[in-house]
């Protein structure tokens, strides 16, 4: 009989553990480094933002049919829907998951920079919204080594 299977049940996911012959057994899983923690509770709270205003996108078009507001809700439910999907793979820890959620979350600040450039109101408090610092912090904590070694540590 191995080594951890001589542990008490309560103890099995405690921690790495040493047989007598000196090998390492790792029996718990790994925890989530505050990085990722913090990525994963900012991408929640994009997706809960999201689904408001795609909630608020559908009374507009509802009540004007304007099929510019069309384009607009076509992109925020794509990207919602995304993000959330990323979310449901979270737990998957591969390295291309996090690449593509950081492809992700660059490409969705580049469109909300280049939407507040082209509607001409382009200024500081514009530029902090949580349109661009939300998927900010989530590359800047997702670019960070801890998450980079847990993401990895999942292949």
């Amino acid at each position: 009989m191995s080594a951890s299977l001589k542990r008490p049940v309560h103890a099995w996911f405690a921690g790495p553990v040493l047989p007598h012959n000196g090998d390492v057994i790792n029996v718990g899983p790994e925890q989530m480094p505050a990085a990722a923690k913090t990525a994963r509770f900012l991408m929640t709270l994009q997706v809960a933002f999201g689904l408001v205003g795609l909630a608020v996108w559908v009374a507009a078009f509802a009540s004007t049919f304007a099929w510019p507001i069309l384009i607009v809700g076509v992109y925020a439910g794509g990207v919602t829907g995304l993000v959330g999907w990323f979310l449901h793979r979270w737990n998957g820890r591969t390295s291309m998951l996090r690449w593509a959620i950081v492809t992700t979350e660059s490409v969705v600040v580049v469109a909300s920079v280049c939407i507040l450039a082209i509607d001409d109101e382009l200024t500081w408090p514009r530029l902090i919204g949580p349109n661009t610092l939300f998927p900010l912090s989530v590359i800047v904590c997702l670019l960070l080594p801890a998450a980079g070694r847990w993401f990895r540590g999942g292949e």
